[in-house]
């Protein structure tokens, strides 16, 4: 790991679960700061996650864009569930 994780800092988790079709980029505010793992709280429904440190580069990331990379290339190479198109409301 190149960079420390710090409370507060804003942090981005790769969501991708190819078996139900989720493909999004979360960002979160790192909450706690544990030994082996750290606290997360997702910025738009405050869901808590807790991530291990070898998430780190794999499903957790410091810049966006390389989140959304891995999260695009995941959604590409992935299982198709469905043709349809789902369109989310603010």
């Amino acid at each position: 790991m190149n960079e420390e994780i710090k409370p507060k800092q804003v942090l981005y988790y790769a969501q991708i679960l190819p078996s139900v079709g989720i493909y999004n980029v979360l960002e979160m505010k790192v909450a706690t700061v544990y030994d082996t793992y750290f606290a997360v709280i997702e910025k738009r429904d405050k869901h808590r996650y807790l991530f291990n440190y070898e998430d780190v580069g794999k499903t957790i990331f410091f810049n966006g864009s390389e989140c959304l990379e891995k999260v695009k290339y995941a959604e590409a190479h992935g299982k198709k569930v469905s043709n349809e198109t789902y369109y989310e409301e603010d």
